[in-house]
């Protein structure tokens, strides 16, 4: 699905909030360490997404616009 954006994680800005995996659970899930990582974007709605960029507090959640 093309939505006009995809969706990138820097592991290093990562501060284990965990904010993304409340919003978008079918997205994010993070490692043993508590660090965030990507799964299938198109499993979450263009909302959730956006939602969970937002409410990161590290800004390691980005939704790049192509």
């Amino acid at each position: 699905m093309d939505r006009g954006f995809v969706v990138e994680v820097d592991r290093d800005l990562c501060v284990i909030a965990e904010s993304c995996s409340l919003h978008a659970p079918k997205t994010f899930s993070h490692d043993g360490g508590g660090i965030v990582v990507l799964g299938e974007p198109n499993a979450s709605t263009t909302e959730e997404l956006e939602r969970a960029e937002r409410d990161c507090p590290s800004g390691a959640i980005q939704l790049v616009r192509q």
